[in-house]
């Protein structure tokens, strides 16, 4: 298992928040900015093919709505699996109105 660190601050760090790429493909967390950190990290998200969510505090789920976005502006066709606690798609849902 190869674990990449995306992000390993706080919101009042210098650092993106907590996110972490396993394998290339499960994306653990997804703060605001995890899209400009993967790009900074040469990493293609069109390679995520999961998105593990722990909890749904902000700093933690928040970029989702830009992955979301800048993976479509990119033509991705294949399917993104969303995996978090109950209540998941209830936030997501509530996340796409943005």
């Amino acid at each position: 298992m190869k674990l990449t660190i995306i992000g390993s601050g706080n919101i009042y760090s210098k650092y993106n928040s907590a996110s972490y790429l396993i394998d290339g493909k499960i994306l653990v967390d997804i703060p605001n900015g995890t899209c400009k950190a993967l790009k900074k990290n040469n990493i293609d998200i069109n390679q995520i093919e999961d998105v593990l969510i722990t909890h749904f505090h902000g700093d933690h789920i928040s970029g989702l709505p830009g992955l979301l976005l800048t993976m479509g502006n990119a033509d991705r066709r294949e399917p993104l699996t969303l995996i978090g606690p109950k209540g998941l798609e209830r936030v997501v849902n509530s996340l796409r109105v943005i």
